[in-house]
């Protein structure tokens, strides 16, 4: 099963979705077409002030098995309107303040048509999360893209300040910080070694930590890519697969106008032998004429497909193997 958020936007309320959802694509089906795909209809989640809206930057999965039942927790970041504390309804234009931002825990299945809300984080160190990395259903780690700063001056100049940070959470202890400094860090990514890989799109470098007993993490090095680089994602052999921006200013300037921009996008392949690292590219559409803005790139390792998605594109593609 594979798994797609619904792209997200700056903030605009006139311009908040009513229909974000997490769509299910089953792989195994022979062919990918629209029978292949369903809607996870929400249960027991309530949204913003009773609305039941979510709000998607991204989400994460881990698959788990109790009493022979296979599982499925989905970690998603809900970029929630703000709360007018006078009337307890979301009215506050976040371009003031901010998102409202929570990592909303959701259980389904294989085969599902639903999730059921499990529970929400929200405190201080979720502020401007971007994607979770799950080590167990109630222990995972996610990244501030602006670290503290929902908006401002600070927010703009993260890039440059080195805002971002790492995060903690776990279903007793609440979330803490554990690594700053970081230049815009983005969809982070549990290694199949047991490492935490953290991509910067500052430095064009994925960051490399040990993960700790106590849940902390020691840096162990950087993988430098050459490229402006967005989420990253595990495969099944254990290849990191990056999406990333050949021309990184267009990709600013899709942000600004989605509807009227085609960048180039291109997938690199992250691969770990006895010598270290080896950065690919896979893939590239340099003049921005069929793949999407590509911000989150997924190889499925027994077709030999794959999946690129955007947050600022209204489709997925799907890329075949050369036979």
């Amino acid at each position: 099963m594979l798994t797609i958020p619904s792209p997200g936007g700056k903030y605009d309320p006139s311009g908040q979705s009513q229909r974000d959802a997490i769509v299910a694509l089953d792989l195994d089906l022979p062919h990918l077409d629209a029978s292949s795909v369903r809607v996870l209809r929400t249960k027991g989640y309530t949204g913003t002030a009773g609305d039941r809206l979510l709000n998607l930057v991204g989400f994460t999965g881990f698959e788990s098995t109790e009493e022979g039942e296979e599982k499925i927790t989905l970690f998603a970041v809900n970029n929630r309107p703000p709360i007018d504390p006078r009337t307890g309804k979301p009215n506050i234009s976040p371009g003031q303040v901010g998102a409202n931002s929570t990592i909303e825990v959701f259980e389904t299945g294989p085969g599902a048509t639903s999730m059921k809300h499990i529970r929400t984080y929200a405190n201080d160190a979720v502020a401007t999360p971007n994607r979770v990395a799950a080590l167990a259903k109630d222990l995972f780690y996610f990244t501030n893209d602006h670290g503290q700063d929902k908006v401002g001056i600070k927010h703009q100049l993260g890039f440059i300040l080195k805002t971002g940070d790492v995060n903690v959470c776990t279903a007793t202890g609440g979330c803490r910080k554990i690594a700053d400094q970081l230049k815009f860090p983005n969809g982070l990514a549990l290694g199949r070694d047991g490492l935490l890989y953290v991509p910067s799109v500052g430095t064009g470098g994925i960051h490399v930590y040990r993960i700790l007993e106590d849940h902390s993490i020691k840096h162990v090095q950087e993988i430098k890519t050459g490229y402006s680089i967005d989420n990253l994602s595990v495969d099944q052999n254990g290849d990191i697969f990056v999406a990333a921006f050949p021309v990184a200013f267009d990709m600013v300037k899709a942000f600004d106008d989605p509807r009227n921009s085609f960048p180039a996008a291109a997938v690199l392949r992250v691969s770990k032998g006895e010598n270290g690292y080896t950065v690919d590219k896979v893939l590239e559409d340099a003049r921005g004429e069929v793949l999407p803005a590509a911000t989150t790139a997924l190889h499925d390792a027994k077709t030999g497909r794959l999946f690129l998605s955007s947050v600022i594109s209204p489709f997925i593609a799907v890329c075949e193997p050369k036979q």
